[in-house]
């Protein structure tokens, strides 16, 4: 088996089909399974995943227990048989030669993981391409690190639109004690083990986006689980530039995470702390001039920036 593809559901009645229609369309000369986890799902899912199931001999369906994407994935990767894994959502889909084109790369080069494209799709008429616009190949650690945490970002945080070497992460986990962040911690310590990677200028995955979904609900506890993640990661590396871009990254996650404990007249006091804990100096050439005002009016003016924030939400909400 050349590639497993792995498909975490979890109530996509309305989705899951367009997936698979997708994943059964592409131009493929190798093997290739898919494998679908249930993750419980309570609506329609189940019995449209058996129905192609049963006409086509590609897709295995495993249904456990709801436990979140997380354990789903880890299920998957248990299962996987390829000598290269991928993951795609059960609402998403992907470019026809795709994965010819990545297996390619894997095959003649030697990468650890390769990365393509992808074509974020919002709404029937909005779609926008985030792209690398030519083909990178990576082979010093901190380069890696930066490309995923700097500014000049072109390692996404997402597993989707990437394919690895089996080898390289059958013994790496989703943390699944993390709802939000959990594909920036797997993505980075699958860098961790790799020699080289390779980013790909097509455009390779299609990503639909869905109000609905969990990366647009809000919730404290997605600022709490990517601060968790960021603090994993700086924990891990040496290199200062590199902390400090992470720093970065936590400054604005505390910043937001702020904000919404103050429009809803909450206890923001760790929040306080965190921020003025943070080494901003060294920092600070990269921030807005927006972030700056921000940080300075929290640590001199809390108690007028807090006001400015509920005035500025109950006037939002009419």
């Amino acid at each position: 088996m050349k590639l497993s593809i792995i498909v975490p559901v979890y109530n996509l009645e309305n989705y899951i089909a367009t997936t698979l229609e997708s994943l059964l369309s592409i131009r493929f000369s190798f093997d290739f399974e898919i494998i679908v986890i249930n993750d419980g799902s309570v609506d329609e899912s189940e019995s449209i995943i058996q129905g192609y199931q049963k006409k086509y001999g590609q897709i295995t369906l495993y249904s456990i227990e709801h436990q979140g994407v997380s354990n789903a994935r880890n299920t998957g990767i248990s299962i996987a048989s390829g000598d290269y894994i991928t993951f795609v959502d059960g609402d998403d889909t992907v470019e026809p030669d795709f994965f010819e084109k990545t297996i390619g790369e894997l095959n003649s080069g030697g990468y650890d993981f390769v990365q393509g494209n992808y074509r974020r799709i919002d709404g029937d008429n909005t779609s926008y391409d985030q792209f690398v616009s030519e083909d990178v190949v990576i082979t010093e650690k901190d380069i890696m690190h930066e490309k995923l945490f700097g500014l000049e970002k072109l390692i996404q945080n997402h597993v989707w639109g990437k394919v690895f070497r089996a080898e390289i992460i059958k013994d790496t986990l989703f943390d699944r004690t993390i709802k939000i962040g959990e594909d920036l911690k797997f993505v980075f310590d699958v860098i961790e083990k790799s020699k080289k990677i390779k980013l790909l200028s097509c455009v390779g995955y299609n990503y639909i986006q869905r109000n609905t979904s969990t990366m647009h609900v809000a919730d404290i506890n997605r600022y709490i689980d990517k601060l968790k993640v960021l603090s994993y990661c700086k924990n891990r590396v040496g290199n200062n530039s590199i902390l400090q871009s992470i720093e970065r990254q936590e400054l604005l996650a505390l910043l937001a995470m702020y904000a919404m404990i103050a429009r809803n007249g909450g206890d923001n006091r760790e929040c306080y702390e965190r921020i003025c804990a943070l080494d901003i100096k060294s920092i600070r050439d990269n921030l807005s001039n927006n972030v700056r005002l921000k940080v300075y009016l929290i640590k001199y003016a809390r108690f007028i920036y807090d006001l400015i924030i509920r005035k500025r939400h109950k006037n939002s909400n009419g």
